[in-house]
């Protein structure tokens, strides 16, 4: 055999064996895609990617829906339209034909601002820069315009910013979670959580250190389920005995 005839069956076995391992693998891809299906417990991914499962979630709820985050305002300045599609889930399920039982902990205004100046923290220390940024002006803009009632945004400082949280925070109380028991702890929440129905949940875990990131999964898991109302009824309860509590809407 010459060198021509080797050199071409060499290639032929390399692109075969090159086939069987594309075929392998995804195989192997969609045997873990059918397990991952099966499991109880999936990953949604960072923030903002969980946002519009937690909405379609919410929108399930028949019964109960038990809240613990940080902000009441979760997503209202980074993906004001997300925000906005939670905000009519959850509106929809405090409508009175619904009798859907809400009840949430969220961190008081100290904490959250305490953590709103972390995860700002590149925005605290060059306001001018940040505020500049296409992006971040384009958002600044319409949340001066939303819960600042106008304004300049160049005459905008940074302690500014954090008190548009806490107006938006303010106007959640009395617009979106009317008619739901809200309470607030005077320290961040270990765990976001949605819990529906004591059926399933998205719960996430979020970070400030080296940078602020949040991710989330859902659970039909019960055990897990379980835990995460466990820690809801935990979070009130501390609440009602420190006196961190904003009352129940009305």
């Amino acid at each position: 055999m010459n060198i021509n005839n080797i050199g071409l069956v060499l290639t032929v076995v390399a692109l075969a064996l090159a086939v069987w391992q594309t075929w392998a693998a995804n195989r192997q891809a969609r045997a873990l895609l059918l397990i991952s299906n099966a499991l109880s417990t999936k990953y949604l991914g960072t923030f903002p990617e969980y946002m519009p499962y937690v909405g379609n979630l919410i929108e399930r709820a028949k019964r109960e829906l038990l809240i613990i985050c940080t902000m009441p305002t979760h997503g209202v300045f980074s993906v004001h339209e997300m925000w906005l599609s939670m905000k009519h889930a959850i509106e929809m399920a405090l409508l009175p034909d619904h009798k859907v039982m809400v009840s949430c902990v969220f961190a008081n205004a100290a904490t959250r601002r305490t953590f709103l100046e972390a995860q700002f923290r590149v925005a605290k220390a060059d306001w001018s820069t940040w505020r500049s940024n296409p992006a971040n002006a384009s958002r600044l803009q319409y949340f001066l315009k939303k819960f600042g009632r106008g304004g300049d945004i160049q005459e905008l400082t940074f302690d500014g910013f954090l008190n548009l949280f806490d107006s938006a925070a303010n106007e959640e109380f009395t617009t979106t979670y009317k008619g739901a028991e809200v309470l607030e702890v005077n320290y961040r929440p270990p765990l976001y959580m949605w819990v529906v129905d004591g059926k399933e949940a998205i719960f996430g875990i979020s970070t400030t250190t080296p940078s602020y990131i949040a991710e989330a999964f859902w659970t039909a898991d019960a055990r897990l389920i379980n835990a995460l109302i466990n820690m809801h009824r935990d979070c009130r309860q501390w609440a009602q005995r420190h006196g961190s509590v904003s009352g129940e809407s009305s």
